[in-house]
């Protein structure tokens, strides 16, 4: 090979390092212009919601902010797996308030998962699927989202299995609390 192979190899390594350090300050405004409608979005809390779990709710999770919300099923294996990746982050994170709320049917499969794993996060049911309707989250493709102590959504993914999305989640919520 010859050396203007190697010079060529070495700019394009340089100027990915520029890009992605660029990319990085603006990696959340970025981010969130792909959610446009979901951006600043206030969040309301149905009154339907019941503690599913009987877990103590610090304070009043639902009313205070700075919480990570995740929505999804009961009634489910990928689900619970879910749970249990959302109970791993948070006995890494045992600060951060984070709630489930589960959608459809309660069944002899979710009574099961919820009795075995002991999650010690409040896991809401929402029978109606109303917060999700409510709120018209239902044509996002995203299940986590990080609420600032006005209700807005400020992030949306998960920050469970994403190491980027997680640094900046923890970013954030060290500047709210």
């Amino acid at each position: 090979m010859n050396i203007t192979f190697y010079k060529t190899i070495v700019i394009i390594l340089i100027i990915s390092t520029f890009v992605t350090c660029q990319f990085e300050t603006g990696f959340v405004n970025e981010y969130m212009l792909n959610f446009k409608g979901v951006n600043r979005k206030k969040v309301v809390f149905s009154k339907n919601l019941y503690v599913y779990n009987n877990k103590p709710i610090n304070g009043s999770v639902l009313k205070s902010g700075n919480v990570i919300v995740c929505t999804g099923y009961l009634n489910c294996s990928p689900c619970v797996l879910r749970l249990k990746e959302i109970e791993a982050f948070k006995k890494l994170y045992p600060n951060i308030n984070i709630i489930y709320i589960a959608a459809g049917d309660i069944s002899e499969y979710s009574d099961y998962q919820i009795d075995i794993n002991n999650f010690s996060f409040p896991v809401f049911h929402d029978a109606g699927g109303i917060f999700i309707k409510m709120n018209e989250l239902e044509k996002y493709d995203r299940s986590v989202f990080l609420l600032n102590e006005n209700n807005e959504i400020v992030l949306v993914g998960s920050p469970f299995n994403n190491t980027v999305l997680r640094k900046y989640y923890l970013e954030l919520l060290t500047k709210q609390l």
